[in-house]
């Protein structure tokens, strides 16, 4: 279908932008820059090959999403060398990378076609839409660092954020054959396991997610160090 094609060209397109906008918001380290984008090109590969019989295929749903999550936030937090990336990250690129989300859109034409069943796809649609259009003007102001540039990373942080987590439960209890199936209105979200959509849940919502959390993270470095030059005054 046409709509499947456009969203292919589209997501496959926004890999390359994604990686140089990641490797921007690292701190400076050639080899490290080099090694996030091969994991990311094996990660989009390996999503890309889920549904190619006799190979492995990578975990679905909210496991698939949730695990690389979890694997990274913990050493984001926990290892010396994640605390020291998450110290010095620049935010404005990791931010800027959001405006992918406006391709959530995308749910609300398949659920026009019939094909995607509300309420995933308004709640993940207009939620993607709403938090990619707050990532331009607040990227804007974390990279110039005016004024009220923290609130407004912190608040527009937890609306993305918990547009996913939304999503997440919706798409997992509208899901055909789920035990935890809570909504029943045809055709479900099945759709969004089959390429090219799977690209969102397999490979872009854990990577913004994860960006999610080291947002947090570091804004709440900026704020500890924020406190402890005022008591040292």
């Amino acid at each position: 279908m046409m709509l499947d094609a456009v969203w292919t060209v589209l997501l496959v397109a926004c890999w390359p932008v994604a990686v140089v906008l990641i490797v921007s918001g690292l701190p400076e380290r050639r080899h490290r820059g080099i090694a996030v984008a091969g994991l990311l090109a094996i990660w989009f590969a390996m999503t890309a090959a889920t549904r190619v019989p006799g190979i492995a295929a990578l975990p679905d749903g909210a496991l698939g999403i949730l695990l690389p999550v979890l694997i990274g936030s913990v050493m984001l937090a926990a290892t010396r060398a994640g605390r020291a990336i998450v110290a010095e990250l620049s935010l404005a690129p990791l931010v800027a990378l959001h405006v992918a989300r406006f391709a959530g859109g995308g749910f609300l034409l398949l659920h026009e076609a019939g094909r995607l069943s509300n309420p995933f796809a308004a709640y993940a649609g207009w939620g993607d839409i709403l938090a990619a259009g707050l990532a331009i003007p607040t990227a804007v102001f974390a990279a110039r660092r005016l004024r009220g540039w923290l609130p407004l990373t912190l608040i527009w942080n937890i609306v993305g954020f918990a547009d996913f987590c939304s999503a997440i439960f919706l798409a997992t209890t509208s899901q055909p054959g789920s035990p935890l199936r809570l909504f029943h209105e045809p055709p479900g979200t099945a759709v969004i396991m089959d390429l090219p959509w799977r690209f969102i849940p397999g490979f872009y919502v854990p990577v913004l997610l994860l960006i999610h959390v080291a947002i947090f993270l570091h804004l709440r470095h900026v704020l500890r160090s924020r406190r402890s030059a005022e008591s040292s005054q």
